[in-house]
């Protein structure tokens, strides 16, 4: 979906962008904010908690925790880790 929703994007204007994350918040929730960073950036990447956790490790950190989000598409990942 947010591939298809990327290339879509890229052809909208500014209120048609807007248009469409309005309808994306309708039909599954979230808010306009939130999609429209989706759709929106060039370049969008995800991580895996590995990664992440792995890159904590090397800069001096431990108890590495990830906090559960609500959100049902979960593109963002919360960490909570202590310095040693």
């Amino acid at each position: 979906m947010f591939e298809k929703g990327r290339k879509l994007f890229k052809n909208f204007s500014f209120d048609e962008k807007i248009n469409f994350c309005l309808e994306k918040v309708k039909s599954e929730g979230g808010d306009v904010h939130g999609w429209f960073d989706i759709f929106n950036p060039e370049y969008n990447w995800s991580f895996t908690h590995d990664e992440i956790n792995d890159w904590f490790s090397k800069e001096g950190f431990s108890k590495i925790t990830h906090i559960p989000l609500k959100s049902k598409w979960k593109p963002n990942i919360n960490v909570i880790a202590q310095k040693n």
